[in-house]
């Protein structure tokens, strides 16, 4: 909502534990994003550089965002960040993520690419699923679990490359696929 900035501005003064950066709530020490500005009609966000955590739901029904450019320092992204951002076309995944939780990218109906970086070894319950228009992954060879219906209702995906050292497929991992 777009009256949240100016409060988000005026929470920020002297406050200690949190700060605003153009209506983004953070941790003060920047480190964490815990709120992208909703309200916010821009298409495009570039985290700052020295996040390292995009907390649960940071970016959910964010929906005028096309793309989102991600710092190689952001290590987790956390459940259900970017849930339903249904605009979401472009996400490059930067070189030090770790983990992506549940639902991280779920229903993110426009993305059409994902290249996991090679350090994430696990990909948690639904972390993709439906992502309608999604037709290419590749998962590197550091990635041991795709988890349940990670790759779910993926209704365009035709091109899939998985490492070697996946041993544990969850149940309906790639199901409902058409």
């Amino acid at each position: 909502c777009r009256a949240m900035k100016p409060m988000l501005d005026e929470l920020a003064e002297g406050n200690t534990a949190y700060k605003s950066v153009d209506g983004n709530l953070f941790s003060y020490d920047g480190t964490r994003l815990i709120k992208y500005a909703g309200g916010s009609e821009a298409t495009a966000y570039t985290v700052p550089d020295g996040t390292v955590i995009i907390e649960d739901n940071a970016f959910e029904y964010a929906k005028h965002l096309t793309e989102v450019t991600l710092p190689d320092s952001v290590e987790e992204i956390q459940d259900q960040a970017f849930l339903y951002c249904e605009g979401l076309e472009t996400l490059p995944l930067g070189k030090g993520l770790r983990i992506i939780g549940g639902q991280a990218f779920g229903y993110c109906r426009s993305l059409t690419e994902v290249t996991i970086p090679d350090h994430v070894e696990e990909l948690s319950y639904s972390v993709f699923s439906g992502c309608e228009k999604l037709t290419s992954v590749v998962i590197p060879d550091s990635v041991t679990l795709i988890d349940d219906y990670a790759f779910a209702f993926c209704d365009g995906l035709y091109s899939v490359e998985i490492g070697p050292n996946v041993t544990r497929l969850g149940d309906t991992a790639f199901g409902f696929c058409t």
